[in-house]
């Protein structure tokens, strides 16, 4: 089947008159040719294409197709490890490179550079764990495998409803995507948000699925998405106060940790 008609009959089902402008603009985006899509929206009969990068906004997602397993594999956006490495750089530079030459004049200057170390080693552990999240569709489930590494397994047939909206986030002007995969009881099955989730990673989701979706006509505020949604929020988002006292937390826990580098290299008075 064509991509043109299937992914009209997919997100063509509401009028086009109801429609904001921001979701009609999402729409109007060019189609990519049958050659670029995953193997679960092209049909069975096709052959499996190789990995190929989809592009939508300027963000880049890397599509996989693995034709023992997955109909559609899916990775985050990259841009999140080049901004996560342009800000740790731009912290930890400055701040271990004053601390070595400080220490070159008292023989401490091991220490910011194990600080340094230790730094790297933890983006390290965090690029393995990014680049091992991931969204998969089969042909019976669902899978999402999360930063943390907790993995969540639906079946398919447990999915009742699929809704793609688009909201007003904290600090930002213009709203984000969100699809939200919900089963007969409400419960979130699988959500993804556009802050770490193309529009071309959830519209592949959603074609792989053969599900017509939801598509709210105007933007939504955060509140006015979880109450149309009830069960989409995640723990942070239910209980704020706990997720900015984490943040917090380890702020101190950071700000101590330089503090003590610096007493260890002799720099206090």
């Amino acid at each position: 089947m064509a991509y043109g008609a299937r992914l009209e009959s997919v997100l063509g089902e509401s009028p086009r008159g109801f429609e904001s402008p921001i979701l009609r603009g999402l729409y109007n985006q060019p189609a990519p040719s049958e050659s670029t899509l995953p193997t679960g929206v092209l049909g069975a009969h096709q052959p499996a294409p190789q990995p190929h990068r989809a592009i939508s906004g300027g963000n880049h997602v890397t599509i996989h197709v693995d034709a023992h397993q997955y109909q559609l594999l899916l990775r985050p956006k990259i841009d999140l490890v080049r901004t996560a490495a342009v800000s740790t750089l731009l912290i930890a530079i400055p701040v271990f490179g004053a601390l070595f030459f400080l220490g070159l004049h008292n023989g401490t200057w091991a220490l910011p550079i194990a600080g340094m170390a230790l730094t790297l080693a933890v983006c390290v552990i965090g690029f393995a764990l990014f680049r091992a999240t991931f969204i998969g569709v089969t042909a019976t489930t669902i899978e999402e495998r999360g930063f943390w590494g907790g993995r969540i397994t639906s079946p398919r047939s447990a999915i009742a409803s699929v809704a793609l909206a688009s909201v007003y986030s904290w600090g930002l002007s213009e709203p984000t995507n969100q699809l939200i995969v919900r089963d007969s009881r409400g419960s979130r099955l699988l959500r993804m948000r556009g802050g770490y989730w193309s529009i071309d990673a959830m519209r592949s989701v959603i074609a792989s699925l053969d599900v017509t979706p939801t598509l709210p006509s105007e933007a939504m505020s955060r509140k006015e998405f979880f109450d149309s949604f009830p069960g989409a929020a995640y723990w942070f988002e239910r209980n704020r106060w706990l997720f900015w006292a984490l943040v917090a937390l380890l702020a101190i826990i950071g700000a101590l940790l330089v503090l003590e580098l610096v007493r260890l290299a002799g720099l206090t008075a």
